[in-house]
């Protein structure tokens, strides 16, 4: 143990990757706890059916804003952390004045449309046009969810993991938590928890864009020098492969979920997406080790390099696997327990679970590939990776859900999860000459 200690806090680096970690390890726990209550809370009140109109609402949201977000806020993240170590900071409000006005701009057209196509909608996922208004909610909810996920990156590249982590989806649980606890049992209806959703989302967009434009004054005002480089163009160039990751990544995870919606109705999106929900906590470890890999891998490879940068990115892996192994093996020895929590009718999303955790579990023994080849100027490989297993993703999905259901689903998931993992890993390897695995003893 004393050994593992040392080896985990051997360096300035580590020691702050150690401690931004354990923060956003703390507020992701809580984010998930918070979602597992919420979801509890939704299934109780409105049954499988409920739970499954929230979740294709809530899938659509997080879809669309990432199409407005393009690739902005993970291009943010790389360009603050890279001209903190190279202090260039003069040139940090200048990048987020042309992301929010990008953001607005692009998430105006998402809004638009999905406004406009809301009944198609409604008619394609439920099968009726009694949940038309509640994508009309989701359309107008697009541009305020979408800057709220653009600040919180903003935070996150200069390294303040605590004011990101607070922006992340765990306080949106929370406030809709408490919206239900004071609502009147005549109001209670699955569609109020959307208009909900929409009012918590401009009340944090508000509140975070009011802090970070005081902070860029500041910023400006400390910071005479010319402001070079970054424009409108060059930020597009940079940011639309991370667009097109961003978005692969959310379709080959919310496929399923939509594909489910259409061939088996809500109650298989509601039981699907409780087993999804509890089989991610195998990678909460590596979420929150990724909220400050990415900036730390990004300025250690700016400026250092090298043996280096192997060695941050090894032990992120090692961190990962300490948390996540022993939550693997709880969940593989208790499947049915967990799922009985949220009701009998969910013990259905056994065999899912199981497969969805083998998928996750080797994502997270993977370490992350992803942010290693956004942070390091291979987005455009990253990219291609995605569109690969997405294909993948989506053919299998659509041959396996009609027959098998959430069972065809999570072979889908898993299978996709697995294979994109490893083909970066093998990328990786072959560009920097190790593999992201811990302890590995491959030459540079």
């Amino acid at each position: 143990m004393a050994t593992l200690r040392k080896y985990l806090l051997s360096d300035i680096h580590l020691k702050e990757l150690f401690k931004g970690s354990s923060i956003a390890f703390i507020f992701k726990l809580f984010s998930v706890i918070l979602g597992y209550i919420l979801f509890y809370v939704l299934a109780r009140k409105f049954g499988a059916l409920g739970l499954g109109i929230f979740n294709t609402c809530f899938t659509v949201l997080i879809l669309t804003s990432v199409l407005a977000k393009i690739g902005l806020d993970t291009a943010l993240v790389k360009y603050i952390a890279e001209f903190v170590a190279t202090d260039k900071k003069n040139q940090i409000s200048k990048l987020y004045f042309i992301s929010f006005s990008l953001i607005v701009i692009s998430g105006a057209i998402s809004g638009g449309v999905i406004y406009t196509f809301s009944e198609r909608l409604s008619n394609l996922f439920f099968e009726s046009k009694a949940y038309t208004q509640l994508f009309k909610i989701i359309g107008f909810t697009i541009i305020p969810f979408a800057i709220v996920q653009l600040n919180s990156e903003y935070y996150r590249g200069f390294k303040k993991i605590t004011t990101y982590s607070i922006l992340q989806n765990g306080t949106i649980y929370f406030i809709i938590l408490i919206f239900i606890m004071f609502i009147t049992a005549k109001e209670q209806q699955i569609e109020n928890i959307i208009y909900f959703l929409f009012f918590t989302s401009t009340f944090l967009m508000l509140l975070s864009t009011f802090f970070i434009f005081k902070s860029n004054l500041n910023l400006s005002a400390n910071n005479k020098g010319q402001v070079l480089g970054i424009g409108k163009r060059k930020l597009i160039s940079v940011s639309i492969p991370m667009l097109f990751s961003n978005s692969l990544f959310l379709i080959m995870n919310w496929t399923d979920t939509l594909m489910l919606s259409a061939f088996h109705g809500e109650d298989a999106v509601g039981i699907y997406n409780i087993a999804l929900k509890i089989a991610s906590l195998n990678t909460i470890a590596l979420i929150a080790i990724n909220s400050i890999a990415s900036p730390k891998f990004s300025e250690i490879y700016s400026s250092e390099g090298g043996r280096r940068f192997r060695r941050i990115v090894q032990q992120t892996t090692l961190l990962t696997c300490l948390i996540s192994l022993p939550v693997f093996i709880v969940i593989l020895a208790f499947p049915e327990s967990i799922l009985k929590i949220f009701g009998h009718e969910f013990l259905a999303g056994k065999p899912a679970l199981i497969l969805l955790s083998v998928g996750q579990i080797v994502s997270a023994f993977s370490g992350s590939t992803m942010i290693i080849l956004n942070m390091t100027g291979r987005e455009k490989i990253g990219r291609n990776i995605l569109t690969i297993t997405v294909i993948l993703n989506i053919v299998i999905n659509y041959i396996l859900i009609p027959r098998y259901g959430i069972v065809g689903a999570a072979i889908a998931t898993m299978s996709s999860t697995i294979l994109w993992n490893l083909i970066a890993v093998i990328y990786i390897y072959k560009s920097f000459g190790f593999f992201t695995f811990p302890f590995n003893r491959n030459k540079i």
